[in-house]
């Protein structure tokens, strides 16, 4: 499938949370306008921690936020589903903006679409990954090396995907990552990953179109995941 046919790649490179929220708001306007073809943005952000609408200052960060501040994080609240999710240099983040009620796409759909990508896309490294049972995620035997945090907005997603690749683990210490108190984490440098960031982009990008022809079999989510994420209960939202 020439994926080129229903989106545009667009790769951004280092762009600050704030600068890419405009970004994604006037992607999403574009979709709107014309739904026949959407984007999907990669980058990477300098040192964030975001709080999706579930997320807490008091309850998920792990030390008060004049001391992260000290360790060059912004907090940035953001309408978006889950709770505290860290971004830091060296992990890929993406954000397809795709028109889902115009592609008759459901979010669980979606999600899953999200999660067999990443999966299929670690598999090119010989990495065993999975998907999460309680909450979007992608999971190997060493940790947590895949997040999920989405929005839908007037039938259109925003928001996305992260992927750690180079980026500094220990830093995960700082938050409840997911609401979890103790996790353990993973990145593609214990796999030999040699590919720059962009490169990365553009190989889970070709994962993801291949979930295209997947998603016309019957019971796509429910065949591969049972236990397939209730839209509100994990904070993934249609925000009219």
């Amino acid at each position: 499938m020439n994926s080129s046919q229903f989106w545009r790649t667009k790769w951004c490179g280092v762009v600050s949370y704030q600068q890419m929220l405009q970004k994604q708001f006037e992607a999403a306007e574009e979709v709107r306008a014309h739904p026949e073809k959407a984007i999907i943005f990669g980058l990477e952000h300098p040192n964030v921690i975001t709080l999706g609408v579930r997320g807490s200052v008091i309850e998920d960060l792990q030390m008060p936020q004049d001391l992260l501040s000290l360790e060059g994080y912004d907090i940035v609240p953001v309408r978006r589903g889950g709770q505290a999710t860290l971004h830091n240099p060296g992990q890929l983040v993406i954000y397809p903006i795709l028109p889902l009620r115009h592609w008759h796409i459901g979010v669980r759909d979606y999600v899953c679409m999200l999660q067999r990508a990443t999966v299929q896309y670690l598999a090119r490294y010989g990495v065993r990954a999975w998907a999460g049972t309680e909450e979007p995620g992608v999971y190997t035997d060493r940790g947590k090396i895949a997040y999920f945090g989405l929005q839908v907005s007037q039938g259109v997603a925003l928001h996305g995907l992260s992927i750690n690749v180079s980026n500094q683990l220990s830093d995960f210490q700082f938050i409840r990552s997911c609401g979890k108190e103790k996790e353990s984490f993973d990145s593609l440098i214990n796999y030999n990953s040699h590919l720059s960031l962009m490169q990365e982009f553009q190989l889970w990008c070709h994962n993801f179109s291949e979930q295209f022809e997947e998603k016309t079999h019957p019971h796509f989510c429910e065949k591969v995941y049972p236990s397939a994420f209730d839209p509100i209960s994990d904070g993934l939202e249609d925000s009219q």
